[in-house]
This record gives C-alpha cells, structure tokens and sequence, in this order.
C-alpha cells in the first residue's frame, strides 16, 4: 500500500511538471499494486494532455465502467463525446491528406464482385465503402453476366455511390432484314427507264431526219428509226417487269427478320453521387 501510495504521488509530481509520459509510468504502477478507477482517469488525463485520443478514450471509459457512481459522470461522458468528435475529424483531415474518398457500390445482380484499380475483389453488398481516387477504374463481375467495366472517383473527404446494372454475357435482338434486292432490281429498272427514253429520244430524232431526206438516205433513216423504236419498247418492257419485282421483293423481304448478337456496352450506368466529409456521421472504415 505504502509503494502504491508512493508511486501515485510520483506520478501526480510528474503530472504537475508536464512529464506526462513520467506521469503515467507511475500511474500504471501504483495501479498494478492497488487497482482503483480513479488512477485510470488520471492516466486518461495524461493521454490526452499527450493528444492520444485512443489510450485517453479508453481509460475514462474504464474509469466510468470500475467507478461506482462517479459523481461527475456527466462531466467525463461529455469529455468522450468530444474527445470522439476531435478523433473523427482527425481521422478525416487523414483521409483528405491522403488524397482518397469512398465510394459505395451496390449492384442489382447477386454475387458480384467488385474490384478498383486492381484491388483484391469484394463481393456485393460491401460491408465497407472501397477507397478511391478522384480517377479510378471499376471493375465488376458475376456469373453468365457480361464484364462491367468504368471509371468512378470521389474527391478527397467525400463518399460517393455506384450502382451496377449488369447485362447477359450473351444478348441477341431480332429485327427486320434489309432490302437489299428490293433497291437493286428498283435500280435496274430506273436504269432501263432511262435507256427507253434514250432510244425513244433518238429514234424521234432519226425519223425527223428521214422526213426531209430523199431516195434510200431516206429508207436507211427510217429503218434507223423503228430499229431503235423496237428497242426504245423493249427497256420500256424490261423496266415494267423490274418495277414490279422490285415492288413484290420489298413486302417478301420486309417479311423476313434477322437476328444478330447484340456486341457488350462498357461504362458505369446508374447514380454517382458525392457527398461532403461533413455529412459523414462517421463514416465505416475504409476497405480496400
């Protein structure tokens, strides 16, 4: 008892001089010899002259726990809230120094699993957010889904929040086949309108011609005119025939349907939201 008494009073010496690291060497063996709640407050005390919040915050709550009835229990419970307030702004002034935020990511498909820039993979819903820089790459991935790939960020002190939708590895849509044939035969017979109406042109031409000749030149000229007549009719033919297979191809290939493998899409699709550092109440540890 009297060693004990000895080293308290040592340690309040040591206390009163500012050698608190001193101070509680002494503290904690008078404590080992005669163990009482009130050393631990001291102890407390000397933490957080020191501003080691975890070991001071620590003590007064087992100086609350060992103390019965402590009479300024108000007065010590308000000191733990406020040296818990001072801590957590500590560790966020940590957390914006290092140049991080965090990022919250749900996705709606089960058994996802999540990793950024490379980082051991999570599997969804997180325990904790993920740390991320202002530029990272996120990277998600479940069973028969295609690889969903993306860049998110959040700013120093920030939380923010992803939300995955993943898509089938293998998507497939049908839709209707193209015309191909129905323009092609609709081409030829815009074409062989035309060829018609040159012939057409110059058969008029040549049968001018022969009306002011005389003798044969005006029988040749006139042959030249019905030679080209025949075929000015003939195009005019082949085109009827074209413009109505055209017109039949396009309701028969306008039936038809084509189905395609639909290729992934890549990027982050859903809600980025940033919140302030301040907003944080606190906020879970940081996982990577």
């Amino acid at each position: 008892m009297a060693q004990a008494r000895e080293r308290f009073q040592s340690g309040m010496s040591h206390y009163d001089a500012h050698r608190y690291r001193d101070a509680i060497h002494d503290f904690e063996l008078a404590s080992s010899l005669v163990p009482s709640a009130d050393i631990a407050y001291n102890i407390a005390r000397c933490y957080e002259q020191l501003q080691e919040l975890d070991p001071a915050i620590q003590y007064y709550e087992r100086y609350l726990r060992e103390k019965v009835e402590p009479p300024d229990r108000p007065e010590v419970e308000a000191k733990l809230a406020e040296l818990r307030r001072t801590r957590e702004l500590a560790r966020q002034t940590r957390r914006q120094r290092a140049g991080y935020g965090l990022l919250r990511v749900t996705s709606r498909e089960a058994a996802t699993t999540v990793s950024v820039d490379g980082g051991s993979p999570a599997a969804t819903p997180l325990e904790r957010p993920l740390r991320v820089g202002p530029r990272s790459s996120l990277v998600a991935e479940a069973e028969g889904m295609q690889r969903f790939v993306a860049r998110v960020g959040a700013r120093p002190g920030e939380i923010a929040t992803a939300v995955v939708d993943l898509e089938p590895a293998t998507r497939y849509e049908t839709r209707a086949a193209g015309r191909l044939w129905t323009w092609v035969v609709g081409g030829a017979a815009v074409v062989a309108t035309g060829v018609g109406v040159a012939f057409g042109v110059a058969a008029y031409g040549r049968s001018n011609d022969a009306g002011r000749a005389t003798g044969e030149e005006q029988l040749r000229l006139y042959d030249q005119a019905g030679d080209l007549a025949n075929r000015a009719d003939m195009s005019f033919a082949g085109a009827l025939f074209l413009g109505l297979t055209s017109v039949v191809l396009y309701f028969v290939e306008g039936a038809s349907s084509e189905t395609r493998q639909i290729p992934p899409r890549r990027g982050l699709r859903g809600v980025v939201a940033p919140t302030p550092a301040s907003a944080l109440a606190p906020p879970p540890p940081a996982a990577q």
